[in-house]
């Protein structure tokens, strides 16, 4: 959170940018320069964007869901061999804790629901059921089990009886459409009370954030992502029938 809100100490930031850049330069001489003989990916230097074929990025996203934990086991294997003579301490059992970690959500979902419970006459961004703090629930609009996203843009405020219905189920894009107003609403409160950490994310996800287009791009994402779950990965699709002011 403080590395999204520019608050890193001099140390830690100056230590997190030499990573990064060492991350970086290691992609670029590594699977960029030798995969497929180096036709596989190119490096634009201009944008410091690695490109891929449209097709086989297409393919990458619809299988990564599958083949994810064999790349996690082959990649701590692997650590385990490089590391054998210097480092024998390092097994793959120790590389797999690390990479199996996953981020403390409470935190992010903490913040998003600070702010919906600031707002008058909160209503459910599903449903349209109003909500008091001890009916609030945040939901993972894209169910949290299926992408680990627990960016605020993804934190909606639900009625609890509803968010209970919708489970890990995805709304349906048709479903998303009829919502789309009084989602947009909830990020407007969500960037108002949070400016750094939504743009932030925002960035993150959509590859930058154009002050007068975000929104319109954001939802395109959304729904996008709900296609996905459903079409490719065989989600149920979700949505209730809208009791304004219920």
């Amino acid at each position: 959170m403080d590395w999204k809100k520019g608050k890193l100490s001099n140390s830690l930031a100056k230590a997190l940018h030499q990573t990064l850049m060492q991350i970086q330069n290691t992609i670029k001489t590594g699977p960029v320069k030798y995969a497929e003989q180096g036709q596989m990916f190119s490096y634009e230097s201009t944008t410091k964007s690695i490109l891929i074929d449209s097709d086989l990025w297409d393919e990458l996203c619809l299988t990564g869901y599958w083949i994810k934990d064999s790349l996690l086991l082959r990649w701590a294997e692997l650590c385990e061999q490089f590391s054998f003579k210097y480092f024998p301490a390092v097994t793959k059992g120790l590389v797999l804790d690390v990479l199996l970690q996953v981020p403390e959500v409470a935190r992010e979902q903490k913040l998003a629901r600070d702010i919906y419970l600031r707002l008058p006459d909160l209503q459910c961004v599903w449903s349209e059921k109003y909500i008091k703090s001890n009916s609030l629930e945040v939901d993972h609009a894209l169910p949290y089990s299926l992408w680990h996203n627990n960016q605020l843009w993804n934190l909606l405020p639900a009625h609890k009886t509803i968010n209970n219905q919708k489970s890990n189920f995805i709304p349906s894009p048709e479903f998303l459409k009829t919502r789309r107003e009084a989602i947009v609403y909830c990020w407007s409160q969500l960037r108002s009370n949070e400016q750094e950490v939504f743009e932030y994310e925002v960035d993150r996800t959509l590859g930058g954030f154009n002050n007068k287009t975000w929104e319109e791009q954001l939802f395109v994402h959304m729904k996008s992502k709900a296609e996905q779950g459903i079409y490719t990965r065989g989600v149920k699709p979700w949505s209730v029938n809208v009791n304004r002011g219920g």
